[in-house]
């Protein structure tokens, strides 16, 4: 569950994270166009079209509030929901459907899902749903990773991986994070793109290898992820003020 503190209209409001469920793209977009998330408190952290990747992006990344569709293709939101019960997780649930049925509303309420709205989704019940998620998610102690922990993981990664190709849509790929909000926790958390620190980790890593050992620069930069030498130099010297052989004398 990741949340921080500073809203857009509100610098004390707690934002939480949300993830998007259903297997039309369209629908996806009319959500995002007619939900307020960003004014009741929620960051997009991904959108998925089908429950099998949800349920793995739920499991790693742990969001606060989920908003699925019922029916995506056979596969149902509600088993979805079901499953993450059996799990363990006990964030907020949000689901919407173009099914007024009773039965889906019944089966819902038995699996505690916070709110049922049906498309096209209207912006005052929107909005009352979110209040309602936000309500019961603020009652409650927060547990789950925060932003900071999240970063933590990912510094961890770069550090363990910085001699691979790294791109902010590999690591957004690898957390099952939105690119543009893990882009905004770099900025956030660190003071810095993501670029900016994963250069950093691989100069500092070039560093020992410069001072420790007599490999020729050309290897240390491709040990270190550069594929281009120069481009090596040019970063060095930009983080120490030094270029690779200054350093090593």
């Amino acid at each position: 569950m990741c949340s921080r503190e500073n809203g857009p209209d509100n610098p004390t409001m707690r934002i939480y994270s949300c993830i998007l469920i259903d297997d039309d793209p369209w629908a996806l977009m009319d959500i995002k166009r007619t939900l307020p998330l960003e004014e009741m408190g929620f960051s997009l952290a991904g959108e998925y079209g089908n429950t099998q990747d949800a349920e793995a992006a739920i499991e790693k990344y742990h969001p606060a509030l989920i908003l699925s569709d019922i029916c995506m293709g056979g596969a149902s939101g509600l088993d979805l929901i079901s499953k993450c019960r059996q799990k363990g997780y006990d964030g907020e649930f949000i689901i919407i459907s173009g099914y007024s049925d009773f039965e889906f509303a019944r089966k819902a309420i038995q699996v505690d899902v916070c709110a049922y709205l049906l498309k096209p989704i209207n912006h005052q019940d929107g909005k009352s749903a979110l209040q309602k998620a936000r309500n019961k998610l603020e009652g409650r102690p927060h547990p789950y990773d925060d932003p900071q922990h999240i970063i933590n993981r990912i510094r961890d990664y770069i550090r363990k991986n910085y001699q691979k190709r790294l791109s902010l849509d590999d690591i957004a790929d690898e957390f099952f994070i939105n690119r543009t909000y893990l882009s905004e926790l770099f900025r956030e958390r660190l003071g810095k793109n993501f670029v900016q620190y994963k250069n950093e980790v691989r100069i500092e890593q070039a560093k020992i290898l410069l001072k420790d050992t007599q490999l020729p620069v050309s290897q240390i930069a491709a040990q270190c992820g550069f594929d281009n030498t120069s481009y090596f130099a040019l970063v060095f010297r930009q983080i120490t003020g030094l270029s690779p052989g200054q350093f090593r004398k």
